[in-house]
């Protein structure tokens, strides 16, 4: 019994001491991904993400101090290694950007490393974030009420107080509507663009109605997530709906059901501009946003799918990114053609189309592989659900530092350990 208390005594200070970390670690990387997402080091050349160079820092010295808290997954590390030999091997015959390369390779080298924490302090890591969206929701329904208020454009603008060469470039900060009006949509104040916090936000919503059910809350994130103007959230909302309404009695869910439609119903008798149906709309339109994330992507994998030229190797990375220096993207798409004079570069090219054009159809193919594998498990399902689809169909978000930051935080970082 003797020995039996002095193991217990000498286990449980470290057991403590490596959850005190853990949570440091994850409320580090939560605050650098939501409040400094804006901010890049080195320039427009080869800008380097502050939040990236917080994590990558971060996992370097809990490598060094902290060995037990990280451990890279084994099922991971193969397909990672798979997934880049095949990106290798292209690169080989179309000798590509090597920036963009490098960029891919680090950033999905995240995917391999796992946390294993407790279910309560994984809870806590969960409450934190969602706490931390408290303050960019309050700013979307300032800057949204001060605008319709008064008629005049946003005030709060992180751009007016930084140079540009410390803010990451090719977003769109300020979202005009239309565009020769002074009315902005609402982005936060931290955040890239109006999308951007849209998927934050709605991942903090569906956080807080899975797991803590703070009504206030839930009213919050989700009025913010309205006015904000994104068809991104409420998109990961309703790809959400059935898994959140899975865990509810019949009525609830009837009710639920019956409040949404006839919201829906109202909004179009009343002729609101509602995001997700503003955006259907748009699909007829070659030049509109909607066709750049959603159409012109699928016929284009379509497209690479079905040409043999594009099974073993792609053009080369950097390939499908649209020149900085035109003067629109649209443009800058319509200027940059494939080495087989046949394709041009889609504006916003899913992860697949991108990897599909840059490296060819095998490395698309075990990145997805490694994909579903880094996203396994059932914690936190209706928002590894929901961003997934966002992530992989909507935009082109294989290199954009944040979205992949986030889905790391969401859904790849954290692996559970049940406790009996």
């Amino acid at each position: 019994m003797t020995v039996a208390l002095l193991a217990a005594t000498s286990v449980r200070p470290l057991t403590v001491a490596r959850e005190r970390v853990i949570l440091w670690f994850a409320t580090i990387q939560l605050f650098s991904i939501i409040y400094l997402q804006k901010f890049a080091l080195a320039g427009n050349s080869t800008p380097l993400s502050v939040p990236m160079l917080v994590l990558f820092g971060s996992i370097g010295l809990m490598l060094v101090g902290w060995r037990d808290v990280l451990t890279i997954n084994p099922k991971r590390l193969v397909a990672y290694l798979a997934f880049i030999f095949f990106c290798l091997w292209s690169e080989a015959f179309t000798l590509g950007s090597p920036t963009s390369f490098l960029q891919l390779v680090m950033l999905y080298a995240m995917f391999t490393v796992c946390v294993e924490v407790s279910e309560k302090t994984y809870m806590t890591i969960l409450n934190r974030f969602v706490m931390m969206m408290v303050l960019p929701a309050l700013i979307i329904i300032e800057q949204f009420a001060y605008q319709k208020l008064t008629g005049r454009t946003d005030p709060l603008d992180l751009e007016a107080f930084f140079p540009p060469s410390l803010l990451l470039q090719g977003f769109n900060y300020s979202g005009h509507v239309p565009w020769n009006s002074p009315f902005i949509r609402p982005n936060g104040f931290f955040f890239l663009e109006p999308s951007v916090v849209s998927a934050f936000t709605a991942c903090a919503a569906i956080i807080e109605m899975t797991y803590f059910r703070r009504i206030y809350l839930v009213l919050l994130l989700v009025l913010a997530m309205l006015i904000g103007m994104g068809g991104t959230g409420l998109t990961m909302l309703g790809i959400a709906a059935p898994f959140l309404l899975a865990r509810e009695r019949p009525i609830t869910v009837i009710l639920a059901t019956a409040t949404m439609v006839t919201m829906l119903c109202a909004a179009l008798m009343l002729d609101l501009n509602l995001p997700v149906v503003s955006r259907a709309n748009e699909l007829g339109n070659e030049s509109s946003s909607a066709s750049e994330r959603l159409l012109l992507p699928a016929q284009k994998l379509a497209d690479y799918a079905s040409d043999p030229r594009y099974f073993f190797m792609g053009e080369g990375a950097g390939a499908a990114t649209p020149s900085n220096n035109s003067k629109s993207l649209e443009a800058g798409a319509k200027g940059l053609k494939s080495v087989y004079n046949s394709k041009a570069a889609v504006i916003n090219p899913w992860p697949v189309v991108k990897l599909i054009q840059e490296y060819g159809f095998l490395s698309a193919l075990t990145f997805m592989v490694f994909y579903l594998i880094a996203v396994a498990g059932n914690f936190n399902l209706p928002v590894k659900v929901g961003l997934s689809v966002i992530y992989l169909f909507t935009g082109g978000y294989l290199l954009n530092p944040i979205m992949v930051g986030l889905v790391v935080s969401m859904c790849t970082m954290w692996k559970i350990e049940r406790r009996t």
